[in-house]
């Protein structure tokens, strides 16, 4: 009996340090921006409910706004367009974020990024402003998706697919 309560115990103990340790599914921004400006109020909203402080990834970012870094933080603030939907998308770099901070600051306006970053904010307004939390800049971009080869896979057959089972 006393070997069941132990048992049960670490049961319960392992399954709990078990799941903080489980990854946010990271979800598609710019379709998220696109269905922000497509879906009626109602849908909207619920889209809004149930996507509001989740991980997104958003590519092809046109900068509009940089601000210089902040004197005291070192934080730059971005403004950017998601092209398809026209949706602003706002974030802050901080000094801290070395390699994110590297990438931005020879940045200038008309330039695109991709970023992933933790979606805080949803304006109502049509078109959508999207505030991002804590971003992580991932590479500069470019303004447009390429027609036909995208994925490295389309481009070399022998390169490793992460999408498809091994």
């Amino acid at each position: 009996m006393n070997f069941a309560r132990i048992l049960a115990v670490a049961l319960l103990a392992c399954a709990g340090l078990l799941r903080p340790a489980a990854a946010d599914t990271v979800r598609n921004g710019n379709e998220l921006a696109l269905n922000l400006t497509r879906l009626n109020d109602q849908k909207r909203y619920d889209l809004v409910k149930t996507r509001l402080n989740m991980i997104h990834t958003f590519r092809f970012l046109q900068i509009k706004e940089k601000s210089e870094p902040d004197p005291e933080t070192g934080d730059i603030k971005l403004k950017t367009i998601e092209p398809s939907s026209d949706a602003v998308v706002t974030f802050t770099i901080s000094r801290g974020a070395k390699v994110s901070y590297d990438i931005i600051r020879p940045l200038t306006t008309n330039d695109a990024v991709a970023v992933n970053g933790r979606v805080v904010k949803i304006s109502k307004d049509r078109p959508p402003v999207i505030e991002m939390g804590q971003t992580v800049i991932q590479f500069k971009d470019k303004l447009t998706p390429k027609i036909g080869l995208e994925l490295r896979t389309e481009v070399d057959p022998t390169a490793a697919d992460s999408s498809k089972p091994k």
